[in-house]
């Protein structure tokens, strides 16, 4: 049981990690988004960005330093800036992420990131292999 700790919050870095990467994806490639999937996007994305995802990760997994405080950041400020995103209810959070039972577009974030791929991939002729490869 001890280990559960550190795999917990290398998972919680990781799924971080990741919307983040999917904020800085929008970011850049916004204009190749078809007109269909811009404004559920955009609603998951302000949630996102109201959850301050990219603040977490620049500020609690991507440096060891608080600039501004100019120290570590003690648990409980992890902790406080983990609830941001993570909400009273981290499991409805991960649901809204991604929900097996109910994974049809628009329900999960999931949901669209699959449905926007699979139509980027039909429209540029990109065959599952190369998405893997590139």
């Amino acid at each position: 049981m001890v280990q559960m700790v550190p795999i917990q919050k290398m998972c919680v870095s990781h799924l971080v990690l990741t919307l983040a990467k999917w904020l800085e994806f929008y970011d850049r490639y916004h204009d190749l988004i078809p007109d269909t999937y811009r404004d559920e996007i955009k609603r998951k994305n302000k949630i996102l960005n109201d959850k301050k995802v990219r603040h977490f990760r620049n500020v609690v997994i991507g440096h060891l330093w608080d600039k501004d405080k100019k120290r570590p950041l003690v648990l409980s400020e992890i902790m406080s800036r983990l609830e941001i995103i993570l909400g009273p209810k981290p499991g409805e959070f991960l649901k809204w992420i991604n929900d097996p039972e109910n994974e049809e577009y628009p329900n999960t974030l999931v949901s669209v990131v699959e449905a926007l791929r699979a139509d980027l991939m039909n429209k540029y002729s990109i065959a599952p292999e190369q998405a893997i490869e590139r």
